[in-house]
């Protein structure tokens, strides 16, 4: 199959988070299986630093360009935009990328995400995709097979395809839309809105000066026109029916249900390998981790600055610092077990919301032997740390998927996690009468609750062989890209027999 994958972010060029890796290593393993992948995505200031980087290496160029009409409502405006498209051929084990270039939206922005009028920039991109299919169809007769859109940045593009007259001759092109994350429905804050003012995709999409465009709901819209939705996990899509889980959207969610599904997220065994990883200073395998791992202990303390406390349990936290990862329940909990272990500490991760990065930062305060962070996103980082710490907490709120978790496993750091989304797919709770499971899992996201489940946790890291088991247990555990793609693939060929 001709696959078309139209994405905010892909990594290694733009990404902040699991959204862009998964694009990449699904291309990847869908391209294995024979496919033909290709990827739409924008030209982020993030890309061309990249490709800066890669000294002699292959570079994009641009090939060709297309016009987005702006419509009549700002008479100062032009009437067009003109945006380039650049084209990256890559070898044969990962897709064909074509970048979306308007510098004023991307090139010149430091980030990918985060601004007042996100909801034009990438309504520019989604009419900007459908113009360049369309030319490519009229010159080449060719058209993908099946368009796989990601998130609200590409609900624009799915509905100008199925609903504008412009592009009929693309609309019997199969879309679908997986959503990585419902609680994000652009700048509007279109999730904290009365049910009754959900846009059910009824009017016509606005053009790119009118007014009305903000209003719309480009997540809404993408699920009313995609043949099939789908979302990260099989758990998280039966959360997202209920009220807890849907942001606003659990009147809307009935309407789609019949067409949504769940994929769990994989991992990529060969470049997550703690016996080869760069970034591991003591490479190990299930084998003979014992000792490897220890070092590594020692070594992730040195990296931190904090002190050898020997064998005493090292905790950590990798991800966003934001609401959904239930942060305060987490350090709250952690207090407790720190004054209770003064010789446990925890190590974290990540950057986000300036509310949890100053709480993090004035929890090393109080516990400066024992707790630090980095508030920064550092893709290489995550290995090490799971290479050296005992447990990984994953007191998330709400989970759509679960990446960090798989990666935590991989490397044997025993994950703590609350039972949702992802997180219950992947995780099974430790037994010590059958040596079964790969880590602990709590149901409601309180302190207390999540403190008796680390006491719980540090219980059985006090028998060396039982824990040794559990780490055994967590490094065998695998869900392969591979595995993913069929999936994906049995996932398309519905679409487009519908």
């Amino acid at each position: 199959m001709y696959i078309l994958e139209l994405t905010a972010e892909i990594a290694p060029y733009s990404h902040t988070g699991g959204l862009a890796r998964g694009i990449r290593f699904l291309s990847a393993a869908l391209i294995k299986r024979g496919h033909d992948v290709r990827v739409m995505t924008p030209l982020h200031y993030h890309v061309v630093e990249y490709f800066l980087k890669q000294k002699g290496g292959k570079q994009p160029k641009k090939i060709s360009y297309v016009e987005v009409q702006t419509g009549t409502f700002n008479a100062h405006t032009s009437s067009t935009i003109k945006v380039d498209i650049i084209e990256y051929k890559q070898n044969t084990v990962n897709p064909h990328i074509y970048f979306i270039d308007y510098a004023d939206y991307f090139l010149n922005r430091s980030s990918i995400y985060g601004y007042h009028d996100d909801f034009r920039r990438f309504y520019l991109f989604s009419i900007a995709c459908c113009n360049w299919l369309l030319n490519e169809f009229r010159q080449s007769k060719k058209k993908p097979d099946v368009i796989h859109c990601h998130d609200w940045h590409t609900g624009y593009f799915i509905n100008a395809l199925k609903d504008n007259k412009q592009y009929a001759l693309l609309s019997d092109i199969p879309v679908v839309f997986t959503v990585h994350n419902f609680k994000y429905q652009n700048e509007n804050k279109f999730q904290y809105m009365d049910e009754a003012e959900i846009d059910l995709g009824k009017t016509p999409l606005a053009d790119f000066n009118s007014p009305i465009l903000k209003e719309q709901n480009a997540l809404t819209r993408g699920m009313v026109f995609a043949e099939r939705i789908n979302t990260v996990s099989p758990t998280h899509a039966r959360e997202i029916l209920l009220p807890e889980y849907s942001y606003n959207l659990s009147a809307f969610m009935p309407k789609v249900k019949n067409k949504l599904s769940g994929i769990l997220n994989g991992l990529d065994y060969h470049e997550f390998d703690p016996s080869t990883h760069p970034q591991i200073h003591y490479h190990y395998t299930e084998v003979n981790f014992s000792k490897q791992r220890k070092k590594n202990k020692l070594h992730l303390r040195n990296v931190f600055s904090l002190p050898d406390n020997g064998a005493a349990p090292l905790f950590c936290y990798v991800g966003r610092m934001t609401s959904q990862k239930g942060l305060e329940a987490l350090l709250n909990s952690m207090r407790a077990i720190l004054v209770q272990f003064p010789r446990a500490q925890l190590i974290s991760l990540g950057d986000g919301e300036d509310h949890y990065c100053e709480l993090f930062w004035k929890f090393t305060k109080i516990f400066p032997h024992q707790a630090k962070v980095k508030l920064i996103h550092d893709v290489n980082l995550p290995s090490k740390i799971f290479a050296g710490a005992d447990i990984t907490l994953i007191p998330s709120n709400y989970e759509p998927g679960g990446i960090v978790t798989l990666e935590a496993l991989r490397y044997g750091s025993a994950p703590i996690a609350r039972r949702t989304g992802g997180l219950m797919d992947i995780v099974t709770p430790y037994s010590s009468q059958t040596k079964q499971g790969n880590g602990f899992l709590y149901n409601t996201n309180t302190p207390n609750l999540l403190t008796r489940t680390i006491r719980s946790a540090l219980k059985l890291y006090q028998k060396p062989k039982q824990w040794n088991c559990l780490v055994y247990n967590c490094m065998i555990y695998k869900r392969a890209w591979n595995e993913v793609a069929i999936e994906y693939e049995r996932l398309f060929v519905d679409a487009k027999n519908i």
